[in-house]
Order: structure tokens, then sequence, then C-alpha cells
């Protein structure tokens, strides 16, 4: 789904509108995770499962017609210039930078989710909080991603290099406070909020970038691998945050997610020099 909508986001605007289609394109993703849960569950007391379920698929089918009445086409094949040769994907001119940012993505996305994962235990554990607060300050968390969100789209074409730095390192000292005050319930409050705005604007930030970066026949192969490195990272982060978690205990999953922020953050600027250099070369007549 999300290979698709990114992918789909780039046919309809410039690239120069990249990083806002795609900030609003997520907030739908956004509103969902942070509203499907409590209106799912109100609408299953009210209906009951079947019935909710029911709803649920006649939703679909409803914007499912709305996208085939509304939506327009998109062309995806790219017109070669005069002689130009075509080339297998793989060898696309784009492929490099498409890669390193993989591994941003990887990188980043392993370490949020090594920590955030296990958020609840750490609260529970760790800080001053008991296991009837916590709900509450996930939703605080979703509430601000929301908002990074929003900024995302603000500052992402502006910014796209410098914005996603700034957002991984802003969640890295973030986390870094957050582990320094746990014991204070006002500081680790405020710290969810502000890590829930740094980083929720992070993967549409990653995917604006993974568009501006892929050539334009190459936008749809990127954007679904793009997907493949976001659920490494999501099921990659819990896996390895459960192996630490039972040999070192959940206290030792935010300096591993600041170590993996870091070295995002290091990635990311060592690469960017090489990827704007590369850019600069003359092209061969090949696409």
């Amino acid at each position: 789904f999300w290979a698709v909508v990114g992918a789909y986001a780039a046919h309809l605007v410039p690239k120069h509108q990249l990083g806002r289609a795609v900030a609003i394109t997520g907030g739908g993703g956004t509103a969902a995770f942070i509203l499907g849960v409590p209106l799912g569950t109100a609408l299953g007391q009210a209906l009951g499962w079947r019935l909710a379920f029911v709803s649920i698929a006649v939703l679909i089918l409803i914007f499912g017609v709305l996208v085939l009445k509304f939506l327009p086409p998109v062309n995806h094949h790219v017109t070669l210039a005069t002689g130009e040769i075509p080339l297998p994907l793989h060898r696309d001119r784009s492929m490099p930078g498409v890669l390193i940012i993989c591994a941003i993505i990887l990188v980043t996305i392993t370490g949020h989710n090594i920590f955030y994962t296990y958020i609840a235990p750490w609260l529970i554990d760790v800080s001053t909080f008991d296991e009837a607060s916590i709900p509450m300050i996930l939703f605080l968390f979703g509430g601000a991603g929301a908002v990074g969100l929003v900024l995302a789209g603000l500052l992402s074409d502006r910014f796209p290099r410098a914005g996603l730095i700034g957002a991984i390192a802003a969640t890295a000292v973030i986390v870094t406070a957050l582990a320094a005050f746990s014991q204070s319930a006002i500081m680790v409050v405020i710290a969810i909020v502000l890590w829930g705005v740094a980083f929720g604007g992070a993967p549409s930030m990653l995917n604006a970038r993974m568009l501006h970066t892929a050539s334009a026949r190459f936008r749809d192969t990127a954007s679904a691998l793009q997907v493949v490195f976001f659920n490494l990272g999501i099921g990659g982060g819990a896996f390895i945050g459960g192996i630490l978690l039972d040999e070192f205990g959940v206290g030792v999953l935010p300096a591993v997610n600041i170590v993996m922020l870091v070295a995002g953050v290091v990635l990311m600027i060592v690469t960017d020099a090489w990827l704007r250099k590369r850019a600069a070369r003359p092209r061969a007549h090949t696409a």
C-alpha cells in the first residue's frame, strides 16, 4: 500500500512539491494509527464485531470506487531522449543513491524500534509511571507525531537534506534527555512529546528523499524497496530489542537507540557529499 501511494503521489505533483505531497498522503496513515483503534473499538461495541468488519469492508469498497472515479491515471513510462539507450533497472544511475537511502532507513528505523517497541515496559520498570497511564502517553506520542508530519510537509521540500538530518539528530538528543531524566514524570512526558514531533516526520522525509533521489523510471521500484527496508527495520528492531531486553534489561534500549540514530546521521552526512558530487557528473546518453 505505502509503496503504491508514495510512487503515485510522485506522479501527480512536480518534483519540488514531492515532500508536501508525501506528507499529505502520509497524514491519512498517521490519522488511521491514532484514531483507528479507538474508533474501531467504539464501532465494535456499538454494532458487534461482525457488523464492524462489514462496515469496514463497505467503506473500503466505497473508497475504491472514489479512487477509480476521481483520481487520474498516471504514465509510468519514461520517454527516451534522442540517442539514449535503454538499460536494465539494476544499472539505473540513481541505484547507488537509492541503496544508500535504504541503508539509512534500515539503521534509523531499526534503532527507533529497538526502543519504542518496548517503551511501555521502560516507562513502567525504569521510569515512574503505572500501567494505567501508558495508553495516554502513547496517545500523546501519536498526536505529536501528527504535528511532526505537518512540519515535515512544510520543511522537507525547502530543506530536504538538512531537515532529515536535523530530525534524526534531534531525536537522538531527545532520547538522551529521556533516559537522563527518567525519574522525572514531567520531563519524561515532555521528552515523549518532543520525540513524537521530531521523529513523526522522519518517515515522510525519508520517503520524499527517496523519491527525489530515484530517477523517474525507477521511482516505483525505489518505493517498493523503501517499504521492504522500513519493514525490516520495524521487525528487526523489535527482534533485536527483545534479545537485548532479555540479556541486559530494558534500561539498555535507549542507549542502543541513540547509537543507531547517531550512526544514521553520520551515514547521511558522509554519503550526502558523495551523492552531490556524483549527481554533478556529466551523464552518458543512457537510460
